[in-house]
């Protein structure tokens, strides 16, 4: 595997798996080493999927890797106890100045981390930080035992680099927000800088150390509001993302980190422009909430998480943008579930989610004016909540049974689209150029594949308007033997939609609000239950209705009659 990463022949991971398989069949299933030979295997068959896209070895992996779980007991905290105490015994064998004493003090302070997350206990992560320090403290820059030779000199700098890494910056942050004390967040951007000098330019983990930095130069600006922080957090940011080609897997989380500045200039009243809805900082944020919800080399599920942000503050800050994003997040979400492959999982998906995400989104389009793209918007929504709720075929099912090209495409969108979700490789440091080129390159053919395969399927009768909005023409035809009424209830407002045959839509806003629509549905469904039979006096059933023709009714009637 070693010359595999170096080389990238598959020849030699092909041999790795053949010999991983052999190692597992020595094994009986009893044996204490089968659970770690199946997860081997496991990890070797995802490589072998990152770099051939076989499915069939990514399925294997999942099943691998399930068996070898299924196999090991539940962990407690008496066996994080027992780690650690063997880790003390493990640093006590060592004498002071060990070549291995740095990875011991290492080692023991992972585990004291652990601990403190489980238990909370403030001592662990004091000691968890001083080992780390101990152990840092053991390769300074220029220590006495570097080479002069310039090939042994760059490994030599390569193995800093992974002993910086060691370093409790997380931790410091961890510390910090656990308890506010501003010494650790001056450690934390101290030991970023030094990081940052590591990486001079050029080099391939640049952009992500100038990320790191403005990361907890912005948490500084927010612990202190000095707007030199926040000045040279924004400009880490837009040197960073200068730095990511067009098809980076990272490039979302830049752009990200880019709107939660640019929000800060805007709330805390640093904009030049004052804080309205049109400041150029609250412009800037939305801009970079739209970039990255289109970084199509992110995937899916991260896109669509950084939509429903975009849509948060968009309709928080009254910004124009506020429909361009909720339209983004329903083509997301719809695309998002139609690569979903089984019903359990979509159910699954669509609970993570606002449950209210297409009216929502309806009534900022008539608050607009927009009436036909408030019904496309509802169409759409309805179709994936309906799918849901009666388990019917997603698209991508209808397209199997349409054609053996339709269904080989049906196959290759979801491929690519679960390889595009997967989490990018990072990369160790000493790890050759051209492996990191290679993979870039991969990303950008998986772009290029998955848009061609979406442009192959849209041109397959019946399915043009595939991962698009439904269109309104399309929808009118329904109404073909009479006007439909569309309610939609939504926190902001209440309103009706008419749509006719061969008319423009009609919007109508009801005199009544959610709060109140809430309490009628109730009030109606217990006076049905109550009053319905023949020997009630329905006096109660009578006073919703009236109420609901007051409030819903009323309005949509008389509009009708323009459409007699």
């Amino acid at each position: 595997m070693t010359r595999f990463h170096h080389r990238g022949d598959d020849e030699d991971l092909d041999e790795a798996t053949a010999l991983q398989r052999e190692l597992l069949a020595l094994f009986p299933v009893s044996h204490t080493f089968w659970s770690m030979s199946l997860s081997n295997l496991a990890i070797q068959l995802s490589i072998c999927f990152d770099h051939q896209s076989n499915a069939d070895d990514l399925d294997e992996a999942t099943a691998l890797q399930r068996g070898s779980l299924a196999l090991l007991p539940v962990g407690n905290d008496e066996d994080l106890d027992e780690a650690i105490a063997l880790h003390r015994e493990a640093l006590a064998l060592y004498p002071v100045g060990h070549t291995d004493w740095s990875m011991s003090l290492s080692n023991l302070a992972n585990q004291l981390f652990v601990h403190f997350h489980c238990q909370g206990n403030d001592e662990d992560l004091d000691e968890a930080i001083v080992l780390q320090r101990d152990a840092l403290a053991l390769h300074p820059v220029g220590h006495i035992f570097w080479p002069t030779n310039d090939e042994d000199l760059d490994e030599a700098i390569a193995l800093h680099r992974e002993a910086l890494a060691l370093y409790p910056v997380g931790q410091l942050s961890i510390c910090f927000n656990h308890r506010g004390n501003d010494e650790d967040l001056n450690q934390a951007i101290a030991l970023q800088r030094e990081a940052l000098a590591l990486c001079l330019v050029g080099h391939r983990y640049r952009s992500g150390s100038l990320s790191n930095l403005a990361h907890q130069l912005s948490t500084c600006f927010d612990r202190r509001g000095n707007r030199e922080d926040l000045d040279e957090s924004r400009e880490n940011l837009h040197c960073a993302l200068t730095l990511l080609t067009q098809h980076d897997p990272f490039q979302v989380n830049v752009p990200v980190s880019l709107t939660t500045t640019y929000l800060s200039f805007h709330c805390s009243g640093l904009d030049s422009t004052g804080a309205g809805k049109d400041s150029n900082s609250l412009n800037a944020a939305m801009h970079h909430f739209k970039a990255a919800a289109n970084v199509v080399s992110a995937g899916l599920l991260p896109r669509l998480r950084v939509s429903l942000h975009w849509v948060r503050h968009a309709r928080q800050h009254s910004h124009d943008t506020q429909l361009e994003a909720y339209a983004t997040s329903m083509q997301l979400l719809d695309a998002y579930m139609s690569m979903t492959a089984s019903v359990s999982s979509c159910h699954n998906a669509m609970k993570a989610f606002p449950s209210t995400l297409a009216i929502d989104a309806a009534s900022c389009a008539l608050h607009g004016g927009d009436v036909r793209h408030a019904v496309e918007l509802l169409e759409q929504g309805r179709t994936i909540i309906w799918t849901q709720m009666t388990q019917l075929h997603t698209p991508l099912d209808s397209l199997q049974i349409h054609s053996d090209h339709a269904a080989a495409l049906m196959k290759r969108f979801r491929d690519l689209s679960s390889l595009l979700d997967k989490p990018p490789a990072s990369y160790p440091e000493g790890t050759s150029r051209v492996n990191v080129e290679a993979e870039e390159t991969r990303y950008r053919c998986l772009v290029e594949d998955w848009n061609g395969v979406v442009e192959e399927i849209q041109k397959i009768e019946g399915f043009s308007r595939f991962l698009l909005p439904p269109l309104y023409f399309d929808l009118q035809d329904a109404a073909r033997d009479g006007p439909i009424i569309v309610l939609i209830a939504s926190m902001s407002s209440c309103d009706a939609i008419i749509i006719p045959h061969n008319q423009p839509p009609t919007g109508i806003q009801l005199p009544t609000n959610w709060e109140k629509l809430l309490r009628l549905v109730h009030a109606l469904q217990e006076a049905v239950e109550k009053d319905a039979s023949p020997k009630g006096n329905q006096s109660a059933l009578i006073k919703a209705l009236r109420e609901l023709w007051d409030d819903v009714v009323r309005l949509v009637v008389k509009n009708l009659g323009r459409f007699a």
